[in-house]
């Protein structure tokens, strides 16, 4: 095909099926930075100011590659190339990300403003999400894309005290109080070129909800028990969906699908969020670092939690919660020394080692 007639389909080409081709190209650019990963201290040089000409340029070429020689593929994405339409303007912040010695992935969450609790028209909501409230986020901080694995824990700590030790490595550490997670992270902070810590629930709640404003981040809630919510089931655990069959299972009568053991699963097996975070609904309760208090009805910057208090805030829900304890705004909370089954942690980084502040 002549090119000067390939820019002419271009102006024929429907907007879903350009739609289509920037969602394959994006995808194909996104496992490109996963094989590229570096070292914690690595971050992204090759994104610099906006579109990386050559980066992208690789990635149309792979796509090309893959197609036959008449597919529609091959010559809309040379269209596209030729005319520079998509221009993918692949931020220098939002496409960092940093993995550490122990395979923890961190990406960088931009700042902003949220609004942070459930409103009052939100089904399953609990008064101590009261009253929804602007929060303004004033540093980018970057957040671990999974929880703490088995693994992570036992390669810091050289022991795992999870219940579900059967459902392995790669599944979440549990059975961890908040002071437990305070000697992981001054054990993984001495040997280490970040400073790592716990997410404040503000921070937490933020990157949960990955820009939406809904009960989970892809979408409203539409079950409250444990039957099939066609929005969770996509991105988290609960007790509608985590049936197991390793040894060592808890046996549930109330849990759904006509299993007779659920328990933890495997991190990053559901979708991610917009902001490429995992398992952010459900799987295990993740402990932050604020202590529990009452929401304010003004607009807050940088709220940190109550100044002092009995309880440790967790958010995220657990693998055995109805589905509307699993929702972006729902609040937990127990005594610091409290260790359990159902409550695991992930962690985040202020400013990741090398990067200059902006």
């Amino acid at each position: 095909m002549p090119n000067w007639l390939r820019r002419r389909l271009l102006f024929l080409m429907p907007e879903e099926q350009e739609n289509r081709i920037r969602e394959a190209i994006k995808e194909n650019l996104d496992k490109n930075i996963t094989r590229e990963k570096k070292e914690e201290s690595l971050i992204f040089s090759r994104f610099k100011h906006g579109f990386a000409k050559r980066w992208f340029r690789s990635v149309l070429r792979a796509i090309q590659r893959k197609s036959s020689e008449d597919s529609e593929w091959r010559d809309f994405i040379f269209i596209q190339f030729l005319e520079n339409r998509l221009t993918f303007r692949i931020s220098k912040k939002m496409h960092q990300v940093f993995t550490n010695s122990l395979q923890m992935t961190f990406v960088r969450i931009l700042n902003g403003t949220f609004m942070m609790g459930s409103p009052e028209t939100e089904q399953g909501r609990d008064n101590d999400e009261s009253p929804q409230h602007k929060v303004t986020l004033t540093s980018d901080y970057y957040m671990q894309t999974t929880e703490v694995t088995q693994g992570q824990w036992k390669a810091v700590m050289g022991e795992n005290p999870s219940y579900f030790k059967n459902c392995g490595d790669n599944c979440p550490v549990e059975n961890v109080s908040w002071n437990d997670v305070q000697e992981f992270i001054r054990r993984l902070n001495k040997k280490s070129k970040q400073e790592y810590r716990l997410p404040t629930e503000a921070e937490w709640e933020y990157a949960a909800r990955a820009g939406s404003t809904s009960a989970f981040a892809n979408g409203d809630i539409k079950e409250t028990g444990c039957e099939l919510d066609p929005n969770l089931d996509k991105m988290g655990w609960y007790c509608g969906n985590s049936c197991v069959d390793y040894e060592g299972g808890y046996e549930c009568s109330r849990c759904g699908n006509n299993c007779k053991k659920w328990g933890t699963q495997p991190v990053a097996q559901k979708k991610a969020n917009k902001w490429n975070l995992y398992d952010m609904h459900g799987n295990v309760y993740e402990w932050c670092s604020d202590w529990y208090g009452d929401y304010t009805n003004a607009h807050v910057t940088n709220p940190v939690g109550s100044v002092k208090g009995s309880s440790r805030v967790l958010r995220g829900g657990r693998w055995i919660h109805f589905a509307w304890l699993c929702r972006s705004a729902i609040r937990n909370r127990f005594e610091p020394t409290y260790r359990f089954r159902i409550i695991g942690f992930r962690l985040v980084v202020s400013q990741a080692s090398g990067e200059k502040a902006r």
